[in-house]
């Protein structure tokens, strides 16, 4: 499992509106103990994040052997800075096509709703 893995999402708003172009997130995976840092990277246009992560970054002192990240995404800058999603449970990274057998290693989560935190 010592890969190479992108996500990619939509990072909006409540209202549904797209993040500004620049603003700085960074993606975690929430563990037991200590969540993990898959990486910080800046929003492209229309909120767009990219981001490309090893597969040793989500297996932590408590998630030694972790295949399936539960993923959160918190906004470092920018007006809606400390703004945090909800965490997706169970994100299968790593998905076989039943047709080909290929093994892909990008997953689109589709939109990603920041909310401020209390």
């Amino acid at each position: 499992m010592d890969q190479n893995a992108k996500i990619i999402a939509k990072i909006v708003r409540p209202n549904g509106e797209p993040l500004p172009e620049g603003t700085q997130v960074t993606v975690f995976d929430e563990d037991w103990f200590t969540d993990d840092n898959m990486g910080t990277t800046k929003l492209s246009e229309h909120g767009k994040l990219e981001l490309l992560f090893h597969m040793s970054a989500m297996r932590g002192i408590d998630s030694l052997f972790e295949t399936k990240p539960d993923l959160y995404v918190v906004v470092d800058s920018g007006e809606f800075a400390g703004y945090r999603s909800t965490t997706i449970d169970q994100v299968e990274i790593l998905r076989e096509d039943p047709v080909t057998g290929f093994t892909y290693a990008t997953r689109d989560l589709g939109s990603i709703t920041v909310y401020p935190t209390e």
